[in-house]
């Protein structure tokens, strides 16, 4: 069995309106996109990482729907074309949706800007509930979590110290509910940080050495 994996896409951003973020393009047909069905097939990729991506919108509930809106995208998408594709939650489950012929679409996160110290805990609990399986804690700007590559928030504070106290909590919970801690997009102290905190093995999904 070939297992060919996409570590990260931008296909959710893709299929929904920027208007209402509804659901708006389905990649069961052809597309001008980088991904739909049909070049997944072609080029023989059973397994890709859909990222749920947002930046700091200035509100914590503002990012979360965006989030969700993406996440609801995915769904729909295999609700749509559940005979070629599933989601996959687990290992067992992604083999043997391979075996069945079926492509894997695992949900991630890009920008984990909706955490706060008032709601991160619970938040994790119903994204691993809505199939997350991989958080990106930071994009360029930092968060609450730690310190992107552009060490300033999106409101263009500078900002220091690599990963937060709540950014420790979050990794750790995230290690123990089973959600992988992607280090993309970090600045070098907040990824130090990060291997020094984890107790399980990370993820770098959209970077390179």
């Amino acid at each position: 069995m070939r297992l060919t994996v996409d570590a990260h896409n931008d296909t959710l951003m893709k299929i929904i309106s920027e208007d209402d973020w509804s659901f708006s393009a389905d990649i069961g047909l052809k597309t001008d996109f980088h991904i739909d069905l049909d070049k997944l097939a072609k080029g023989h990729v059973n397994v890709a990482f859909f990222a749920a991506f947002t930046d700091d919108m200035g509100n914590p509930d503002l990012n979360n729907s965006r989030l969700l809106s993406m996440m609801q995208a995915l769904d729909t998408t295999v609700e749509l074309h559940s005979d070629q594709m599933s989601k996959g939650y687990d290992y067992n489950g992604i083999i043997k949706a391979i075996e069945s012929h079926k492509f894997v679409a695992i949900q991630t996160i890009e920008g984990a800007y909706s955490l706060t110290k008032d709601n991160a805990l619970g938040l994790l609990r119903q994204y691993h509930d809505l199939g997350v399986r991989i958080i990106t804690l930071v994009w360029d700007h930092s968060n609450s979590l730690g310190e992107g590559t552009k060490k300033m928030t999106a409101m263009g504070e500078p900002t220091s110290g690599g990963l937060t106290e709540l950014g420790k909590e979050v990794v750790r919970a995230m290690n123990e509910i089973g959600i992988l801690v992607d280090v993309s997009h970090m600045d070098e102290e907040t990824f130090e940080s990060t291997i020094q905190t984890t107790s399980k093995p990370l993820i770098a999904t959209l970077s390179g050495a």
